[in-house]
């Protein structure tokens, strides 16, 4: 069970790092639609964030740190381009560093 365990931690630590490596190139634009129809990085970012801080909170019976962007960043929701809508990106990134810590 522990390699189970083990295999899944690290395959967790290791998407995190590469989401966060892709997130953190698109620091100038975060608002930017990779295409038509697309998430811009500001949501895709602040949903996984909401999304893992959630898990975890139901894993754990928390509450979820990031609760006040659920109408922000729950699935269903739909990204905007205003950029005043949102937190800083940077904040934003910080908090999915924290959530997966």
């Amino acid at each position: 069970m522990s390699n189970v365990l083990e295999t899944l931690t690290n395959a967790y630590t290791m998407s995190t790092q590469w989401f966060l490596m892709l997130a953190e190139d698109l620091r100038d634009h975060p608002l930017a639609q990779p295409c038509d129809g697309g998430n811009h990085a500001m949501w895709n970012v602040g949903h996984v964030a909401y999304s893992d801080a959630q898990l975890r909170s139901m894993m754990l019976g928390d509450d979820n740190p990031l609760a006040e962007w659920k109408p922000l960043f729950n699935a269903g929701t739909e990204p905007r381009q205003d950029p005043a809508a949102y937190p800083e990106y940077d904040q934003v990134l910080q908090a999915l560093r924290d959530v997966h810590a």
